[in-house]
């Protein structure tokens, strides 16, 4: 999609194309995070909010998604000054047993577990054996998160967290309840998820540009006009780098009785 649109110089933004592989900052831009920013809002958390000490990783060496969100937490919590007492890495992102590395997390003294992994290896697999172990410290994932299977005892999974792009619960965006107000209205009393709310920061992040372009707009102008642009959005306020991607807000959301609530929203670093 990327090389099209440069080739056509046509101006184009992706909601939810999240990939760290997909080139963007010619005619391509992105209204979502990079995977690998989510692992560096993971280390932002745990030593500002969490004011944790000793931090873990777990990821899985065979998936890119995976492993470069766990390798981009373990850069950005060593450059905060938490001390990254273990590293550990399964072959594939989608293993069943987890307990060899866990056990070697609960020995190193860790308070805080980042695990970037799917829904349905970390709900399962790497949570339960995690506190089976002993360990009873903060779980925190990506949004691949969202909709993590869970075993029957649902207290195993109080103390985890997960990164996404929007929550319905964010009180401190005022967009955000404009928006499911006027979702609701439109759409039947539909609730929006997270992919209806990418998609439209999307069309106000153009329309934006096409204004600022001007009457005359050309291709060109409307693309200089997305790069580098500041936008104030439902799923956060961002600047675009010069890659094409946003230093953004990032919703954290947090897992009680089993059930995920809205726990606070991280800014980007200055």
């Amino acid at each position: 999609m990327a090389p099209l649109a440069d080739q056509s110089k046509l101006p184009a933004i992706a909601p939810a194309a999240t990939s760290d592989s997909i080139e963007t900052g010619g005619y391509m831009f992105r209204t979502c995070f990079k995977d690998s920013y989510q692992g560096e809002i993971a280390a932002k958390f745990a030593a500002e909010t969490l004011k944790v000490k000793k931090v873990a990783v777990l990821y899985g060496t065979g998936d890119p998604y995976s492993s470069g969100v766990g390798k981009a937490f373990a850069a950005a919590a060593k450059k905060a000054g938490l001390d990254v007492v273990a590293e550990e890495n399964s072959s594939s992102a989608d293993d069943t047993e987890y307990s060899s590395q866990l056990q070697k997390i609960q020995a190193a003294g860790a308070e805080f577990l980042y695990a970037p992994y799917y829904y349905s290896v970390a709900g399962p697999y790497i949570i339960p054996q995690a506190r089976s172990v002993g360990y009873k410290g903060y779980v925190m994932g990506p949004d691949g998160y969202d909709g993590l299977k869970m075993t029957d005892d649902k207290s195993l999974y109080n103390k985890v967290l997960y990164t996404t792009h929007y929550s319905p619960d964010d009180t401190s965006n005022a967009k955000v309840q404009d928006f499911i107000k006027s979702y609701k209205k439109a759409n039947k009393n539909a609730d929006p998820n997270t992919f209806t709310a990418l998609g439209y920061d999307s069309v106000y992040m153009m329309k934006q540009a096409i204004e600022k372009a001007g009457k005359n707009a050309t291709r060109e102008g409307v693309r200089n006009a997305i790069a580098g642009m500041s936008f104030e959005g439902v799923t956060g306020n961002f600047t675009l780098d010069k890659k094409g991607s946003p230093k953004k807000s990032v919703v954290v959301l947090e897992l009680k009785d089993g059930k995920p609530q809205y726990k606070t929203t991280i800014q980007p670093a200055k």
